[in-house]
């Protein structure tokens, strides 16, 4: 495996899910594909990937699309200004995960009931 923050985003959200690159790229949509989230796994200086890329590993990994991108800037050998780090060390945990994984599969009308839920005990606190 390389040691890059793209790579360190792959890898420690596979350990939480125990995803395959597969899994992955299925989870990302049309815009990734399996090989595609390999590459940026194991390639020591992956290329920057294109926005919708970026995009749908944001959304496959769980994470802000803006981590994402910080992590394959950094990756791709890209300077990043300091102040720009806020997005480097946040990475979702396991329960967030799976709460973000779920919420996927949900229909509409779960999504909902889902935010109405959470709404409402946000209030609470």
């Amino acid at each position: 495996m390389a040691d890059h923050g793209l790579a360190r985003l792959i890898a420690e959200h596979q350990r939480k899910t125990r995803d395959s690159y597969r899994d992955i790229a299925e989870r990302g949509g049309d815009a990734l594909k399996k090989t595609m989230v390999g590459a940026l796994a194991t390639t020591d200086r992956p290329a920057m990937p294109k926005p919708e890329v970026l995009e749908a590993l944001a959304h496959a990994l769980g994470l802000p699309v803006e981590q994402v991108t910080l992590a394959a800037a950094e990756s791709a050998g890209h300077a990043v200004p300091p102040e720009v780090h806020v997005y480097r060390e946040r990475v979702p945990d396991s329960d967030e995960q799976v709460i973000m994984a779920g919420y996927e599969r949900l229909s509409p009308d779960k999504r909902k009931a889902l935010l109405a839920l959470v709404k409402s005990m946000a209030d609470d606190v």
